[in-house]
């Protein structure tokens, strides 16, 4: 009984030496591998400790192996992004599951990168958690281009919204209106809802002179033509269009449309009253025309 005892338990501890060779084998190909990438990699313990950061790591953040083992990764950290970071992590880490974020990070000439950091968690051959093995990719310039497209769009819509032209957003092929500037309301003596609901149909007179300005648009990609235009209570007003196809929305084309009431100001006030008057050119820059 005691030799067959002996020897299961001698079989079980080579088993055991196999498996830790094994995945020491393991770690010091996936540590050779990850050294010549040139991405970001590191790797953290059960803990959340880090335990190696391959050879781009220490470049791209100028610190040693030493120097971020354990918890000094966390001093890369900027500040203000920190804690939330550090938290999703830490719960990533208590769930074994993956981790993504995006936050600051001082890179070696001191200044603040915006890193896109993802992780996934590491099991044994016998499923015990190991870690997580991660990469880190810098993503400041599709930041500072996402930021620059905010900034022209929020222009635009301040353009946009105090012009005292009318503006549309249009659909090119079937003139469905997606939206209108609070100038388009005042001369039409609609809401944008109203506005959006009838379409180019509703608001301007089918006659030759649409006809012919949508066919040299479409030839052209732009165009200008004076058209007769609807109000609300049915009666109609000239008006200087110019339009432009600026792209496909979908499968379809967006075009954006200026218009201008042609009519002299004694006219316009005598049509559409005072809510008339906040679109007419002595209005100050920064009125905005009521859309109700």
């Amino acid at each position: 009984m005691g030799e067959k005892k002996g020897h299961r338990d001698g079989s079980h501890l080579g088993l055991v030496r196999q498996e830790a060779d094994a995945q020491r084998a393991s770690e010091a190909r996936f540590q050779t591998m990850a050294d010549e990438s040139p991405v970001v990699l590191w790797e953290t313990d059960a803990n959340g400790d880090n335990k190696f950061a391959n050879q781009t790591f220490g470049d791209f953040f100028g610190v040693t192996a030493d120097e971020v083992r354990g918890k000094g990764w966390q001093t890369l950290l900027h500040p203000e992004d920190a804690p939330s970071h550090l938290e999703g992590f830490s719960r990533a880490v208590q769930e074994h599951t993956a981790f993504s974020n995006e936050a600051r990070h001082r890179r070696n000439d001191g200044q603040w990168r915006w890193l896109v950091v993802q992780a996934r968690p590491r099991f044994s051959p016998t499923r015990e958690f190991l870690g997580h093995v991660g990469v880190c990719v810098d993503i400041t310039d599709r930041k500072r281009t996402e930021e620059a497209l905010r900034e022209q769009e929020r222009r635009h819509r301040w353009l946009f919204e105090r012009s005292l032209d009318a503006v549309y957003v249009t659909r090119h092929s079937d003139g469905s209106i997606l939206d209108a500037n609070p100038a388009a309301c005042a001369m039409h003596g609609m809401s944008v809802d109203e506005i959006r609901e009838r379409g180019r149909a509703g608001l301007v007179v089918a006659d030759d002179q649409l006809s012919e300005g949508l066919v040299r648009r479409a030839l052209h990609g732009e165009g200008r033509t004076e058209l007769n235009m609807l109000r609300k209570d049915g009666t109609t007003f000239p008006a200087e269009v110019a339009s432009i196809i600026v792209g496909p929305d979908g499968a379809d084309y967006t075009a954006f449309v200026i218009a201008r009431d042609t009519r002299s100001g004694s006219a316009r006030r005598r049509c559409c009253g005072p809510r008339c008057n906040a679109s007419t050119a002595s209005s100050p820059a920064w009125t905005t025309p009521s859309c109700s």
